[in-house]
């Protein structure tokens, strides 16, 4: 085996990569002590079978098949296994299986691939990885969502949020959707159309996801009038010690007016903290200490209702993979 990972560039194209014949690739994962030759398109791997089968029941099974026969293609002594999948597919797997890393945010495009084949073939490691990394940016409890750091924070629509949403859904990553499908919703006019990747291709929602956003975008607004905005909607004082009832009451309705108008701008502050909402009204001391006690309690519940309003089971009852 390597001692060193080698270099990002797909596949050599010198004139020692390729075999015998002039259309087939070596590709830079090649082992000289390999025992099975692995070709996708136009490009062969030479990897270790016991590590395939270490990793994969679909490799075990495939090998427990008595080769080589008479008539089979050799290369260099090895059987030649032809895959249905991407050369690019197949070399991402294969680095994931030679060469270990922990990486809590992997690029999409690898997370897909690591489900995909990691599915097809059940490369549980792939797909642990997989999970891991679209986990990691998807919280479970409010006190790890208050802990993503602000680059993870989605501050700004990407079309890297649809495809997360997308994923989770296909691959059944259900603790991802909740958060999945909030980010989804506070950027809803964004990706009605869908939005481009840096490759030119277009990130959408289907049906189904883009009906799921815009029933939880209402669900999401009516529950903040009951908790997070509880104190707005008071008709009596918000603090039974109100210093200046007539004064608050004025700061108040203005706030309802300010804050209510858009249900999409209220959407994104549905989960942020009183000091990093869109909330600005200065009320006295004592009414402004219960205003702020109702809000986080109210987040609190906010954050537990967050998987209903999308339609899923309680936090406590989503699973991974199933």
């Amino acid at each position: 085996m390597l001692d060193d990972p080698p270099p990002d560039k797909r596949q050599r194209t010198s004139s020692s990569s390729i075999d015998e014949n002039s259309s087939i690739l070596r590709s830079t994962i090649w082992y000289d002590d390999g025992s099975i030759v692995l070709q996708a398109e136009c490009t062969q791997f030479r990897v270790h079978r016991t590590l395939l089968c270490q990793n994969s029941t679909i490799f075990t099974d495939m090998f427990s098949i008595p080769q080589p026969s008479p008539d089979e293609t050799l290369v260099e002594g090895c059987a030649l296994v032809h895959l249905s999948d991407s050369a690019e597919e197949v070399e991402t797997i294969l680095r994931a299986l030679y060469f270990h890393t922990v990486d809590d945010q992997l690029p999409i495009s690898i997370v897909e691939i690591y489900l995909r084949l990691g599915s097809k073939y059940d490369i549980r490691c792939s797909m642990d990885k997989a999970v891991h990394s679209l986990t990691s940016g998807c919280p479970t409890s409010l006190e790890e969502r208050d802990t993503i750091s602000i680059s993870r924070k989605f501050k700004a629509p990407t079309p890297t949020m649809i495809d997360v949403l997308n994923i989770a859904r296909e691959y059944s990553i259900q603790t991802v959707l909740p958060f999945a499908y909030f980010v989804c919703t506070c950027y809803l006019e964004d990706f009605a159309l869908g939005m481009a990747r840096e490759d030119g291709s277009l990130a959408e929602l289907n049906n189904d996801a883009l009906g799921i956003c815009i029933i939880g975008r209402r669900r999401i607004h009516e529950a903040l009038r009951l908790h997070s905005f509880s104190w707005l909607m008071k008709d009596t004082k918000i603090s039974t010690h109100c210093a200046h009832e007539a004064t608050c009451s004025g700061h108040k309705n203005n706030v309802i007016k300010r804050s209510f108008r858009s249900s999409t701008d209220l959407v994104r502050v549905a989960l942020e903290k009183w000091k990093s909402s869109v909330i600005h009204c200065p009320l006295c001391t004592p009414c402004l200490m219960e205003a702020k006690r109702l809000h986080r309690a109210g987040r609190e519940k906010m954050w537990e209702l967050l998987p209903s309003f999308f339609g899923l089971p309680p936090w406590d009852e989503l699973k991974n993979l199933k």
